[in-house]
């Protein structure tokens, strides 16, 4: 992904790619995370973490979240446990009530810790491209 967005961004040099790189390496994690958070099932599923070190051809190691940000996404995806309720034909309805409001709970804090992170990190990157990159940026997703 990241080698065809560097072409579609026009970006010659390495050490342009370097500081962009991370930079974009970043809001695609947070991006995915923001729309995972939107789709139920795979919130249910639980958070898919940056794994530090990564794949040496890719992008550097892997953005980190805050700890409160981290945190959150953790007890999402132990709230999404819910979902083993669906497999439960002896789940009674007040459990199933409790366990969906508390996975309701827990998606909106991550949302609302996320979303300001994820402004923050594509206004960073905002800043670093021209216009043309940034129409890159919009036509794969990574900005709006």
């Amino acid at each position: 992904m990241l080698a065809g967005l560097r072409q579609q961004m026009n970006v010659a040099e390495d050490a342009e790619w370097q500081v962009l790189q991370s930079r974009v390496a970043k809001v695609a994690i947070l991006a995915r995370q923001a729309r995972d958070l939107r789709d139920a099932r795979a919130a249910m599923e639980g958070p898919k973490l940056p794994k530090p070190g990564g794949d040496p051809a890719g992008p550097p190691p892997a953005y980190t979240y805050p700890a409160q940000i981290g945190a959150a996404l953790v007890d999402l995806g132990e709230k999404g446990a819910a979902r083993a309720e669906l497999a439960n034909p002896e789940a009674r309805g007040a459990d199933v009530q409790v366990r969906l409001a508390a996975f309701r709970r827990a998606r909106a804090e991550a949302e609302r810790l996320l979303a300001p992170e994820l402004r923050r990190a594509q206004d960073e990157l905002r800043e670093l491209v021209t216009p043309r990159q940034e129409l890159a940026l919009v036509a794969s997703g990574l900005l709006d």
